[in-house]
């Protein structure tokens, strides 16, 4: 199921859902939004519109939400392990 809605309410409805049973929701919507705001604002070394201060560790919290969301490990390791990253 694909869900519209505004960012600033998805960690609302991940802990709605985190409190119905649904395992493993709110840590990652966190980190997509976090990586949401890194892709609207660019690098932030400063830290005033993003946590994430430039492209590398950007690119190691993409591997980070990849390897909990992806089924393919074979992939992760190729992509991210693999030096790429």
């Amino acid at each position: 199921m694909i869900a519209l809605m505004p960012t600033g309410r998805m960690l609302q409805i991940a802990a709605a859902l985190a409190r119905l049973g649904v395992q493993d929701v709110v840590e990652p919507t966190a980190l997509a939004l976090q990586l949401h705001r890194y892709r609207y604002n660019g690098p932030d070394p400063e830290g005033f519109f993003s946590d994430i201060s430039d492209d590398k560790s950007a690119a190691l919290l993409i591997c980070t939400l990849t390897r909990r969301l992806v089924g393919d490990r074979d992939i992760y390791r190729r992509v991210c392990v693999g030096g790429n990253a």
